[in-house]
């Protein structure tokens, strides 16, 4: 786990700085990114489930059910995550060294992709999620790459994608892919 802080905010194109550092290394010292490890699946899981079981238990569902129904859809997901994504930096963020959310992004030649990006509830709106997307917009700036994710239309984060720059690129249904060009390119 590397926790060297720098001053210079210069990520190259691979997410890392000239001495190697990551993400990791423009944090607040409170918060850490480090590779994710497989014990992390644990924390993986429950962060798929708290983030979908909201609409199944207003439908009724009780937290097993929850469980029962979407825990094969997250062994799914994420087994669709290292197929499409195999060279993707897969980090978990963690506060006084417990994970409390997991940043998940795929760095390629013209494009920096957010796959994932998720707090446990009681640390959302802390500005944990701002700070990381900030670096990941200076990331792309400094590189002249688009960022771009993934977000459910219900999902109260599109506030956050627009205030930052992100534009709706296609409406998807369920889903609308957001797009943010470099800065230079605004």
């Amino acid at each position: 786990m590397l926790t060297v802080k720098m001053s210079s905010n210069s990520i190259l194109a691979n997410g890392r700085d000239a001495a190697g550092h990551g993400l990791e290394s423009l944090l607040p010292a409170d918060i850490v990114l480090r590779p994710a490890t497989q014990a992390d699946g644990v924390l993986c899981e429950v962060l798929f489930i708290e983030q979908y079981q909201g609409p199944l238990q207003f439908a009724g569902w009780n937290d097993s059910q929850c469980r029962a129904h979407l825990q094969p859809q997250f062994a799914m997901r994420e087994q669709q995550f290292r197929e499409r994504y195999p060279q993707a930096d897969h980090d978990i963020i963690e506060v006084d060294g417990s994970g409390i959310g997991r940043l998940l992004v795929s760095r390629r030649q013209q494009v920096v992709n957010i796959i994932d990006m998720v707090l446990l509830p009681a640390w959302r709106g802390r500005g944990i999620g701002s700070h990381l997307l900030q670096q990941l917009c200076n990331e792309a700036d400094e590189t002249g790459k688009v960022l771009e994710l993934h977000v459910a239309c219900d999902n109260p984060a599109v506030h956050l994608y627009q205030r930052s720059g992100f534009k709706m690129s296609e409406d998807q249904g369920v889903y609308l892919l957001m797009r943010r060009a470099p800065e230079s390119a605004h």
